[in-house]
């Protein structure tokens, strides 16, 4: 069963459970404000001929009168009946009590003639006073309310269906789009969008829904960027190793230029291996276990920029010379030493100049900045190139993943500190990340 149609009973449920209720209510209501008319109408023609009663008990004059619908006779203390108007009325014991004065009055329903007729009788000082209503003729309103409540309670269950189906239908119509547009997603579909906005529930959905297809289209073109990108820059070392390893294997060569071949094999095979360790970091988080340990920063990231000088066979110094004092600071180590190499490497990769690193506490955190000589952010946000394979235009054709600063910032958050870059005065740029003091 549909959404709709579930919503549409409960719907009709409602309405008729309402009108229902409504006509109950109104039913009872009705029927008591009736029972008091009756006992009411026959109290007051009883206080008429009990006055006619004592004036003279059993007298012709008060006989043969026309009432109406009520039926009036009078009853001596023995039994004897002396009807007034309508119908004999059938006397009981109890009525025989009220004659004989023991009991004031006395109510009953009583069927005479296929009808239920209501009956009071009343002491008087020379016997009792009868009188009747026929009391289906009373309550033949009451038939016609419950007829009326029927058919009202019909009208607006069936109101209550058609108005929730047609409200139902309109509300559902940005669901029923929005199942047809994850159907389409589910089949691979992602050029598909739903109406959106407002502040109902389905429309919130639906502006969810199409935020949600929009980053899985972005998603997708960056995958494929990605895949691109990484393929070049995979390709470009494997293509180096190829032609070195055929060069090795037919020709032969001299011991210099054997060495060359070795060492630009040694080269590629580092960078490859750099490209393939940043991709599986990025994507396993693979410092995310690694438990802090209290290091001195620059003892730290002296031997990170001796290696990395030697690595390189660049010029890499720690500005200011020789730096004075100890910062210690608790760390996850490995992840520290890829954070600045990866600073350091970036610099490498866009400047043939000399390359300082520079450490300095800002207030509650250690700052490791990286400078260098090369072509600065020209222009770029600051915050893109720590985004995952983010890169500027220049970029395009050099080696990389463009996972590194991407991962120095996953490290500096881990660290509860931040990234920064701007470009340096003179030309080049200089981008660093910071690390709390706990």
């Amino acid at each position: 069963m549909s959404l709709r149609l579930r919503t549409a009973l409960v719907g009709i449920i409602i309405a008729a459970v309402s009108s229902v209720a409504v006509a109950l209510s109104s039913y009872f209501m009705l029927a008591a404000r009736i029972e008091t008319n009756v006992n009411g109408s026959l109290a007051t023609v009883s206080s008429f001929f009990l006055d006619e009663v004592r004036r003279s008990p059993f007298a012709d004059p008060v006989a043969g009168q026309d009432l109406g619908a009520y039926s009036v006779q009078a009853v001596d203390r023995v039994g004897k009946q002396l009807p007034i108007s309508g119908i004999s009325l059938p006397v009981v014991r109890r009525d025989i009590e009220v004659a004989l004065g023991r009991v004031g009055h006395y109510v009953r329903d009583e069927t005479i003639q296929g009808s239920t007729w209501r009956i009071r009788t009343t002491s008087t000082r020379y016997g009792a006073i009868q009188v009747a209503l026929n009391y289906k003729t009373a309550t033949a309103d009451l038939a016609t309310v419950r007829l009326l409540s029927l058919m009202i309670g019909l009208v607006v269950a069936s109101a209550g269906g058609v108005a929730s189906w047609i409200v139902t239908r309109r509300a559902l119509a940005p669901l029923r789009e929005l199942t047809g547009a994850v159907e389409d997603v589910a089949a691979g579909e992602l050029d598909v969008e739903v109406e959106g906005g407002g502040s109902s529930e389905v429309q919130r959905l639906a502006g969810a829904f199409n935020r949600t297809i929009a980053a899985l289209r972005q998603a997708r073109a960056e995958q494929r960027r990605i895949v691109q990108d990484v393929g070049h820059d995979l390709r470009t070392p494997l293509t180096s190793l190829l032609n070195n390893v055929t060069i090795l294997g037919r020709h032969q060569l001299g011991e210099v230029e054997r060495a060359q071949v070795l060492q630009d094999l040694g080269l590629e095979v580092r960078t490859l291996k750099q490209l393939v360790d940043e991709i599986i970091d990025a994507a396993s988080g693979a410092y995310t276990a690694e438990e802090p340990e209290e290091h001195d920063l620059f003892e730290r990231v002296g031997g990170i920029v001796m290696r990395e000088a030697r690595r390189h066979d660049r010029e890499i110094t720690i500005a200011g010379g020789q730096v004075g004092g100890e910062i210690v600071v608790s760390i996850q180590p490995q992840a520290f030493d890829r954070a600045v190499s990866n600073l350091v490497g970036n610099a490498v990769k866009y400047s043939d100049g000399p390359i300082e690193v520079s450490i300095r506490v800002a207030g509650k955190h250690v700052w490791v900045e990286v400078s260098d000589r090369g072509v600065g952010l020209q222009g770029a946000d600051p915050g893109l190139l720590f985004q995952r394979f983010w890169r500027a235009d220049s970029a395009r054709s050099s080696s990389g993943s463009g996972l590194g600063l991407a991962i120095v910032k996953e490290i500096a958050e881990r660290h509860r500190g931040s990234t920064a870059a701007s470009d340096r005065e003179g030309g080049g740029a200089v981008i660093g990340f910071s690390v709390a003091i706990d």
